[in-house]
């Protein structure tokens, strides 16, 4: 499917819309209804989204088929406000950003700012999102701060992932399989089973996997393909009247091929040593002939939920919600496989004799005469220091070793809320009232995995210790240097400080407890005022060891021990919220929030500088708690007998020291610190449906997101990085799609779907204005066509059989996904999104 070319896809495009238009203006004339009700349950209680003085998007089952959203990974193409990119360096995470709030930097001693909840519990961390949930009844999208009802690290908003529920009702189910271009197949299947009138039994499964789009032509796999399995039991049952419990347990194992970090040209700078045996491109690249064995990344999760619920009253509930979650996550890595080992080999074997203003050296030149210009100040090496010659034999920059590198390794999770709703006060009070328990021990052990002999990696650790002295790259490198002892003194600081971030060990312990509570008074029958507290309080510790780049253990080059990170630490908050509302008309609801909301502090997992004075870390490891106060003003209406639904809103966001990655040497990407900075958001949405004709919805979205970023200052070299706009905040983003259905004959129905979303480009890594030349990277713009028709046949049995064929990417837009900012030693490295794909799916449900 590789060969149809983007003119005939965007005529196909083109076409499919015109159908879509032209059969609904056909239909003009038939009985109209009004847009479907859609219930959500995102304020502990199921109501209708009109109602909810919040802007929330949400996706019923129907929907999530109709558009095929299969995950995390694709829903941002649906919600403009939502932006979507794979991890950095991690294809078994995801990054989410909601309104411009969100968190690039994926390492462990950072919660995500966008809480994940599957059934009613949140997953704590960014790694291990990559995971396709088999049995999907609902996804709901919250967005801002959402304070007082979830309260945990939900400072951008909350995704709520809820699956279909068993029932006593009768025998049902699911089955459909999905084929497509780079052998992309998807087979899922669920069965409903009747184990008494108020007792069910639901199992269901899910196989994906698709090819990597960039053929490697050398050893192992391929760039950017998946292979995933995944299984769900669930089964619930009446105790007695009114007393309900569910019981579900998950398992999924995916298999994540790294995805292709490409040089871009023209991104060198004059210290990009390695420039020269690197293959840089301009456009999307689907093609690399590796040299070493690139393998892919392994994610196993397992997951059981124990939900119990009371109906006490006609107007009460209490319920009751359990979980535990357990992540094994492991990751290669590699960055820039498009190197040439014979160029890589030439550049650290190269004569220093030969011009030195070329960027050329000899690390076996240098490392061989450093125990003699170190001695000349009285410092000794190491003694096994003299396994570091020869330093030839490497075929790669940022490479994992075949087994990878474990990223989470025995991440383990419990969590339990009980929850309290209903009303009193002859319903004038409406009340939601909860405790939330929530304890996690996580951990990486990178160090035992982390010494790849044949990668370059640990020149660049020590080149590292270069930067902060000022001293001239290439004088330095050439010996330049007036004064043996001033050379040996500096050469002590740069051996005695080359450490390798990326094969930090790091353990997080968090125990965090919250008590919340909600009120409604129904002033009238229009006008509600509500107000709502959470008190919560986490306790943190943390130990991380960094180790020596070239020995992988705890003795760095001079002999000395490199000490650990230890600390620990508590942090409290109480967050209020109050939202008043008013219903202008039967169908028109208007409202205005404040509310304000918190994520803990942490410990920087990669951080690298000495322990401070009388302290058992260092002043980049620890960062403070951030605090965010939100306002928002919303209209939500369905018009014209409820066939134009529109919902707007419009919101501001004060940030008291929002956690901002910066990254502390130019030199190694790895070596960032998380550091509290203030900053605002400002913006505005806009969600309108129009149900133009019988079986015709027309849709439009979109989202305005602005601000101050404020400028993070490096808390090793003092400078500041200028941040000119928004990490991960698109300023305009949009989609507009058409969802049609049609009777074609008694038994057989048509139904199509097509979409088209925008984002504009957005910031990645902001500027260092400490170093000579300083980069600014972005990813490029989104322009996404999606497509899904087909045809619906109702069998003479009973059942509903359906084929359809789909496209994502339609216009194959060269989209960047990531970017990684090599510039100082090689270029900046892209990933592109996976181009255009095409496929067919049949199903059927009984």
């Amino acid at each position: 499917m590789r060969g149809i070319n983007q003119k005939g896809a965007l005529f196909f495009a083109a076409s499919a819309h015109a159908v879509l238009i032209a059969t609904g203006a056909a239909a003009q004339e038939a009985e109209r209804r009004a847009l479907d009700t859609i219930v959500v349950t995102a304020e502990k209680t199921a109501e209708n989204l009109q109602d909810v003085p919040a802007s929330i998007t949400a996706f019923p089952a129907a929907a999530l088929e109709t558009k095929r959203i299969v995950g995390i990974e694709n829903i941002a193409e649906f919600v403009p406000s939502l932006y979507s990119t794979p991890s950095a360096a991690d294809v078994n995470g995801q990054r989410l950003f909601i309104r411009g709030i969100g968190t690039f930097d994926p390492q462990l001693g950072q919660d995500a700012r966008v809480a994940i909840y599957v059934d009613g519990i949140y997953l704590g961390k960014t790694q291990g999102l990559t995971f396709d949930s088999p049995d999907l009844e609902r996804i709901e999208v919250l967005k801002g701060p959402q304070g007082t009802l979830y309260g945990r690290n939900s400072v951008a908003g909350a995704i709520n992932l809820i699956s279909a529920r068993p029932n006593g009702d009768a025998y049902s189910g699911n089955l459909s399989v999905d084929y497509g271009s780079f052998n992309t197949v998807r087979a899922r299947g669920a069965v409903n089973i009747p184990l008494a009138d108020d007792a069910g039994l639901r199992l269901s499964t899910l196989y994906s996997r698709q090819d990597g789009w960039v053929e490697n032509n050398g050893a192992g796999t391929d760039f950017g393909g998946f292979q995933r399995w995944g299984g769900r039991a669930a089964i619930a049952f009446d105790l007695w009247e009114g007393m309900a419990v569910d019981i579900a347990a998950d398992y999924t194992r995916a298999k994540n091929q790294t995805v292709f970090y490409q040089a871009v040209a023209d991104t060198a700078t004059p210290t990009s040593l390695f420039a020269s045996a690197i293959n840089a491109f301009d456009g999307r690249q689907d093609e690399v002939t590796t040299v070493f064995e690139n393998a892919p990344s392994t994610l196993d999760t397992w997951g059981s939920v124990l939900a119990a619920s009371y109906d006490w009253s006609d107007d009460d509930n209490i319920k009751l919600t359990a979980g535990w979650r357990r992540s094994e996550s492991n990751r290669f890595v590699t960055l820039i496989p498009d190197a040439s080992p014979d160029g890589l080999n030439a550049i650290l074997a190269a004569d220093l004799d030969n011009d030195p203003s070329n960027g050329v050296f000899s690390l076996n030149s240098y490392l061989a005469t450093a125990p003699f210009i170190l001695g000349v100040g009285g410092i000794d090496v190491r003694p096994d220091y003299a396994d570091l010659l020869p330093r030839t034999d490497v075929d790669s920059i940022f490479a994992s070793v075949t087994e990878g590198q474990p990223t989470l390794d025995d991440h383990e999770q419990f969590s339990v809320e009980l929850t309290a709703t209903g009303s009193f006060w002859d319903s004038r009070i409406d009340y939601v009232v909860g405790l939330y328990y929530f304890n996690e021990d996580t951990a990486n052990t990178r160090t035992s995995l982390v010494q790849n002999p044949r990668d370059t990696q640990d020149v660049l650790f020590l080149l590292a210790g270069l930067e902060p002295f000022g001293v001239g790259f290439q004088e330095f490198l050439a010996g330049n240097m007036a004064g043996a002892e001033e050379q040996a003194a500096i050469l002590g600081d740069i051996f005695g400080s080359a450490v390798n971030s990326a094969g930090a060990e790091f353990a997080l312990d968090t125990s965090a407890f919250a008590a919340y509570s909600r009120l409604t008074w129904n002033i009238t029958d229009r006008l509600r005022l509500t107000g709502g507290l959470r008190f919560s309080t986490e306790e943190r510790d943390a130990v991380q060891q960094v180790v020596s780049p070239y020995f992988g253990d705890t003795i760095n080059l001079l002999g000395e021990v490199i000490a650990p990170n230890i600390a620990d630490n508590s942090f409290d908050s109480i967050d209020p919220a109050v939202i008043i509302e008013y219903n202008a008309t039967d169908e028109v609801l208007v409202y205005a929030s404040r509310k304000e909301s918190f994520r803990a502090g942490g410990f920087n997992s990669v951080a690298v500088a000495p322990n401070l004075p009388g302290e058992t870390f260092g002043a980049d490891f620890v960062f403070d708690k951030e605090e965010i106060t939100a306002y928002e003003l919303g209209v939500k209406g369905d018009f014209f007998d409820g066939r134009v639904r529109v919902n707007t809103a419009g919101f501001y966001y004060n940030f008291d020291n929002e956690q901002a990655t910066v990254q502390t040497n130019p030199i190694v990407t790895t070596q960032r610190a998380v550091v509290n900075v203030d900053s605002e958001i400002w913006g505005g949405e806009l969600e309108a449906l129009w149900l133009a004709a019988e079986g015709l919805t027309l849709s439009a979205n979109y989202t305005f997101t602005a601000g101050d970023p404020g400028n993070p200052i490096n808390p090793v070299s003092g400078a500041e990085n200028v941040r000119e706009q928004l990490p991960g905040a698109p300023r305009n983003s949009f989609s507009i799609g058409a969802d049609y259905t049609r009777p074609v004959t008694d038994t057989i129905g048509f139904f199509g779907n097509v979409n088209y979303s925008y984002n504009d480009s957005t910031l990645v890594t902001p500027q260092d204005v400490s170093v000579p030349n300083p980069v600014q990277v972005e990813l490029t713009n989104r322009s996404l066509l999606s497509l899904r028709t087909g045809l619906n046949i109702e069998m003479a049995n009973g059942n509903t059989a359906n084929i359809a064929f789909w496209a994502q990417n339609l216009l194959d837009d060269e989209y960047t996904i990531d970017a990684i900012d090599f510039s100082s030693f090689a270029f900046v490295s892209n990933v592109f999104g996976t181009p255009r794909t095409l496929g067919f799916s049949a199903g059927v449900t009984f």
